[in-house]
């Protein structure tokens, strides 16, 4: 198996390259840390949403006093919540990614590299999860 240098991976046209990307979710999970995503989810977010009646039970500091005062009806004010998008990278470096010249995985671990630095840089989080014959967590020392 050939020994990858970092060179190889960090590139610096190849990183300047990847500034101006972002990744975009169809749906984030419920509950996650505040980060760039948006989210289905409406509540005290920044970015104001929308209005909706006020039901018994809801927070009242969501009334929108202003519009009580003008309409006599009580409504909330929705914010829209945004939620950071976990990425799991699972680069392969099974002996088989070294058998070309130049190997294979120097592909696939730019290709993590890339879609890490992008998810970084939303301030979402990141797991990496590098795959041969076993399964080992980075900064680990142990097999999971």
């Amino acid at each position: 198996m050939s020994v990858i240098s970092p060179q190889d991976l960090f590139d610096a046209e190849f990183l300047t390259s990847l500034e101006r990307l972002h990744i975009t979710a169809r749906r984030v999970a419920r509950g996650g840390r505040h980060a760039e995503q948006r989210s289905r989810d409406l509540g005290s977010g920044i970015e104001f949403r929308d209005f909706r009646p006020y039901v018994p039970g809801d927070d009242f500091r969501g009334i929108d006093w202003t519009i009580y005062r003008r309409l006599g009806r009580v409504f909330l004010r929705l914010f829209e919540e945004l939620e950071d998008l976990p990425v799991y990278m699972l680069p392969d470096i099974s002996q088989s990614m070294y058998l070309e010249s130049p190997p294979r995985a120097i592909a696939g671990l730019r290709c993590a590299l890339g879609l890490t630095s992008i998810a970084l840089n939303q301030h979402d989080s990141v797991g990496l999860f590098p795959f041969a014959d076993t399964l080992r967590v980075c900064g680990c020392d142990e097999q999971v």
